[in-house]
């Protein structure tokens, strides 16, 4: 693994990417009055060592109060719409337990992208309660439809919840609303596992895997679009304690937000302080870390994230993206990095941290 490029991104914790073609979608989250409300920034990569911004779509000047955190970005060709298509996930800055206020704008937006010097606003679907914190695009030659975690508001308790909610997008001018699936709580699951995000994710047409901020992992049945079903609910892992090793420095966040499939060379994981890191499933069953992509230490100016011994400077790495042998790596303070892996003739490790 060898470091390519960086670009910081200031204003905001930099969270999902999308690869197009000759451009990277970076999204931001925010919670309370931390939210940067800094939209989707548009990222020209086709030269892979000099990154460079070029605009940004959903931001707080087009929907005050909200973050972009989830984003789905990808060429269409139907009877309604040709050329690249943005949907982007709007949920509420306001705190969980008052919830938006009257005129905050919270559901998904949805972009035409094909001339990214003129990004036109299309449609905008609201959801109410805080919005989308996820959504996940389903496109076949008959449908596009939208899978959306939808953020219920908290009680002064603590705990909320989900709902997962499906959306037809064929026509991108018109999106409608085709049903709603409650997502099951229990009293042993009402606090937020994680960082407390829930995500969907379509694995195939007629199938939606959702894991939920109460770390719960469902699967749902969607191949009638109108009457969804749960077909499997693994409720959450107790937690348990983490062994003195593991803490040693406590101030780093340790858990994996996103996996992706990268065929021969196994998974690549956005493992937020722990960098991207490459991991291969070998012959005896063991997780074997084969490289790792670590962002240099960044400052969170807003103070959001703060370790046990009050740091607020370290990687942390949100999502991750692979295409002909790069890694785009999103990091939550510091932007976006880029990258290259190679595929050694003989087995090796190989790590490079990034000042």
């Amino acid at each position: 693994a060898e470091l390519v490029s960086h670009l910081f991104l200031d204003g905001g914790f930099n969270t999902d990417i999308a690869i197009v073609d000759d451009h990277a979608y970076v999204g931001t989250w925010g919670n309370g009055e931390r939210c940067p409300g800094t939209g989707v920034r548009i990222i020209d990569i086709l030269d892979p060592e000099g990154v460079s911004m070029v605009g940004s779509v959903a931001s707080h000047n087009e929907f005050p109060g909200t973050a972009a955190q989830s984003l789905w970005v990808g060429n269409v060709s139907n009877q309604f719409f040709e050329g690249r298509l943005g949907i982007i996930a709007l949920r509420s800055c306001a705190s969980t337990v008052t919830g938006p206020t009257p005129d905050d704008v919270v559901g998904f937006a949805v972009y035409d992208l094909t001339d990214l010097a003129a990004p036109a606003l299309i449609s905008v679907l609201e959801t109410g309660t805080q919005g989308l914190t996820h959504l996940d695009v389903s496109v076949t030659p008959e449908r596009i439809t939208v899978a959306g975690i939808i953020a219920l508001p908290s009680t002064p308790e603590g705990g909320g919840g989900e709902l997962i909610g499906l959306y037809d997008v064929t026509d991108p001018t018109t999106p409608v609303l085709l049903s709603t699936l409650v997502v099951p709580t229990s009293d042993e699951a009402t606090e937020p596992v994680g960082h407390g995000e829930g995500s969907v994710t379509w694995t195939s047409w007629s199938q939606v895997s959702a894991t939920t901020r109460t770390g719960s992992v469902l699967l749902a049945d969607v191949s009638d679009l109108a009457n969804p079903v749960f077909t499997a609910i693994e409720p959450p892992t107790p937690a348990t304690e983490t062994e003195d090793e593991e803490v040693e420095q406590d101030k780093w966040f340790r858990f994996t937000q996103r996996t992706v499939d990268i065929g021969p060379l196994g998974t690549l994981n956005a493992s937020m302080s722990d960098g991207a890191r490459v991991v291969d499933k070998r012959a005896d069953g063991v997780d074997h870390v084969v490289a790792m992509m670590v962002p240099g230490a960044a400052f969170d100016p807003q103070r959001w994230w703060i370790g046990a011994d009050g740091s607020t400077e370290f990687p942390m790495v949100w999502d991750v993206s692979s295409r002909d042998g790069l890694v785009y790596v999103s990091d939550h303070h510091s932007g976006l990095w880029v990258f290259r892996l190679t595929l050694a003739n003989t087995p090796a490790t190989g790590s490079v941290v990034a000042d």
